[in-house]
């Protein structure tokens, strides 16, 4: 009897023995397999890093989302200029020619009643000039000359003054307005004749360069008086009357050439025609320079005894000293 119930011990702690070591092996296989705990630097549940936050570093508020510091941006690259984006606009420009010296002149008219044709000499001064500022515009123009020669004393002076504005079409050039006044006196023995114009009025159109200019008007205005007389005793008396035209000035380093157009609608008599009046001037030069100039001037004249008749008179010279032709820019950059 005893001895059975020993056996029985003995068979139960051999269970308990078994059934203790099962469980323990169980336990730790389980262990290997679970997932670590969340700890520092342990990857969590759902597979992602954990942010770490190690000495130095900046925590993180989740997955993707960026640090509380974000690191300096590069510069933005240069931006490389092209030639269609600079600025092209000349703000200051000055063009045409002015010339101090010597001058040669000759004189010669025809159907009047004393025809010839005379030569002379004079100081002169000439210069037609041409001044924008951005919009502000000036346009300046004189010729003056005193001397003598076959047609006894002889000199002019005369000139147009205006100022104006001139719009951009395409940052250098634009419409030009300008409004101004100007006339001539001018003669020898041979030839008297001279008009006022007040005012005149310029309208057209105007291109700039840092070495180029280029301005062209048509303009009209009022003659208050004027006169003409080639010849001796031919003579033509102006009123007030409209006058019309166009003008010209080109600048071209060291190039320069200036033109006008003007034809007075004066008519004393009905049977009378305009009076139309032609000018030009080309000049070269930097220091020394050289400018020729003509004028050509056709209308009707009363004649000695009444009779009315058309007369003509071709006046030109050559002027040789000081100067600079063409054109000046800044503005270009």
């Amino acid at each position: 009897m005893r001895q059975t119930y020993v056996e029985d011990v003995n068979k139960t702690g051999l269970l308990v023995a078994a059934m203790c070591a099962l469980l323990a092996g169980a336990r730790s296989a389980e262990a290997q397999s679970a997932p670590p705990p969340y700890g520092y630097g342990q990857p969590g549940p759902y597979g992602y890093q954990q942010p770490q936050y190690g000495y130095g570093q900046a925590p993180q508020y989740g997955y993707g989302q960026p640090p509380y510091a974000q690191p300096p941006q590069p510069p933005p690259p240069a931006q490389v200029a092209r030639d269609d984006d600079r600025e092209w606009k000349v703000p200051v420009a000055i063009g045409g020619f002015g010339i101090f010296g010597a001058r040669i002149s000759r004189l010669e008219v025809e159907g009047t009643d004393n025809d010839g044709t005379t030569w002379g000499g004079q100081v002169s001064l000439a210069y037609d000039a041409l001044v924008a500022a951005d919009g502000f515009n000036m346009r300046f123009a004189s010729m003056t000359a005193l001397g003598g020669g076959g047609g006894g004393l002889e000199g002019m002076y005369g000139g147009d003054l205006s100022f104006g504005v001139r719009g951009d079409f395409g940052r250098t050039h634009g419409p030009v307005a300008r409004v101004g006044f100007g006339g001539r006196v001018r003669g020898n023995d041979h030839l008297l004749d001279w008009y006022i114009e007040l005012p005149e009025i310029q309208i057209g159109y105007q291109a700039l360069g840092d070495r180029a200019v280029l301005d062209l008007v048509g303009r009209g205005g009022i003659v208050l008086g004027g006169g003409w007389s080639p010849g001796e005793d031919a003579e033509r008396e102006m009123g007030t009357s409209f006058a019309y035209g166009a003008s010209l000035l080109v600048g071209v380093t060291p190039f320069a050439l200036s033109g006008t157009v003007l034809r007075i609608l004066e008519q004393k008599y009905a049977s009378e025609r305009p009076v139309d009046l032609y000018g030009a001037n080309l000049c070269i030069g930097y220091a020394l320079a050289v400018c020729g100039d003509v004028s050509y001037t056709r209308g009707d004249v009363v004649l000695l005894g009444g009779a009315i008749g058309g007369a003509r008179s071709l006046y030109g010279g050559i002027l040789i000293g000081v100067g600079i032709a063409g054109a000046a820019g800044k503005g270009n950059d």
